[in-house]
């Protein structure tokens, strides 16, 4: 009969999730999990077959924070709340952060999750009825590249732990421009 496991998935993944915050996804070792959990790395194998495997679903969960953060209401707008959200999870995780957004091999997949996730959060608000879906994507994307380096430059240390605040207004200022250059244009394309 084997030996009862000491430890469950769930306590796998969440040691790995702390290695991952202390030192990126990247840094996690089946051997350092199993250290972290007193015991030996084979257990954990039961499980994941691969450390891959084992990462794949801890940069799941971080997505998941990710959201969680951005589902926040620091502002009236869902659309600059995902922004806000993304930049005060760059400040507050940033070792989960660079796992996910930084990560050559997991910034395309998760980049372009939230870029969706973000398109249909927003779609409802009625600022955004009058924007067709092209549109829609087409400034989703301009906000984004500007979303995306701020808190990679905030995620960094260039731009030093910013308030709350500080980023709402921030992000306020260049994103209103876009929003009301998308929103004039598509009142006009309406009219014709």
């Amino acid at each position: 009969m084997p030996p009862k496991q000491r430890f469950d998935r769930e306590q796998i993944l969440i040691a790995a999730m702390r290695i991952a915050e202390a030192e990126t996804v990247a840094n996690i070792t089946v051997r350092k999990v199993g250290e972290s959990l007193g015991g030996s790395s084979q257990p954990i194998y039961s499980y994941f077959q691969t450390i891959e495997k084992l990462t794949q679903e801890v940069r799941k969960e971080i997505y998941e924070r990710v959201l969680e953060y951005t589902k926040v209401e620091y502002t009236n707008s869902p659309f600059l709340n995902i922004g806000v959200g993304f930049v005060v999870f760059a400040r507050e995780n940033p070792n989960l952060f660079r796992s996910l957004f930084l990560d050559a091999n997991a910034a395309k997949t998760f980049t372009q999750k939230l870029i969706i996730f973000a398109e249909h959060r927003v779609s409802d608000e009625p600022l955004f009825q009058s924007i067709n879906k092209s549109e829609l994507r087409q400034l989703a994307l301009s906000r984004w590249v500007y979303v995306y380096g701020f808190a990679s430059l905030v995620n960094v240390g260039i731009v030093k732990n910013p308030t709350d605040d500080e980023i709402i207004k921030n992000i306020r200022t260049t994103g209103l421009p876009m929003i009301r250059r998308a929103y004039i244009q598509s009142k006009k394309k309406n009219r014709s």
